[in-house]
């Protein structure tokens, strides 16, 4: 189950540490509008509904402490081959994807580089077909 602050369920980024610390930084200065799970890992197992749009998530630090407020405005369950690339790269940060294939600026990432950068690099078994939950949101306010 989610941990929850303040009767909202909490979201955390990345692997704790400077991933997390990279992550909701970007969050909370406006650089980052998307973000993405497993269904069967992140959702299932823990018991937990997908979010809904208008539902608030209490972001939190690597200290497990409540820095943000985000307003989710779309979730949504999808293969992962059916992933819009416009979401991809609202994903991942500074990259572009053109013909199903994902351009770093300055270096070559590949669609499944992408992949890894939205499962956290967990394994699984056929990439295509694993579901994901997509969800967009903006960032509503900072915890003081």
């Amino acid at each position: 189950m989610f941990e929850r602050i303040d009767g909202m369920r909490t979201i955390e980024f990345g692997t704790p540490g400077a991933s997390r610390e990279k992550l909701v930084n970007l969050i909370l200065h406006g650089n980052k509008r998307a973000t993405a799970g497993l269904l069967i890992s992140d959702y299932e197992a823990e018991g937990e509904p997908v979010e809904h749009a208008g539902e608030l998530l209490a972001i939190v630090d690597n200290d497990g402490k409540h820095v943000g407020t985000m307003k989710v405005t779309r979730a949504e369950i999808l293969r992962f081959a059916d992933v819009p690339d416009e979401f991809a790269l609202a994903e991942a940060e500074g990259v572009e994807l053109a013909d199903s294939e994902v351009v770093a600026i300055g270096s070559g990432i590949s669609r499944d580089d992408v992949f890894e950068i939205i499962i956290c690099a967990r394994p699984t078994t056929n990439k295509d077909e694993t579901e994901i939950v997509a969800k967009t949101f903006q960032e509503t306010l900072r915890a003081s």
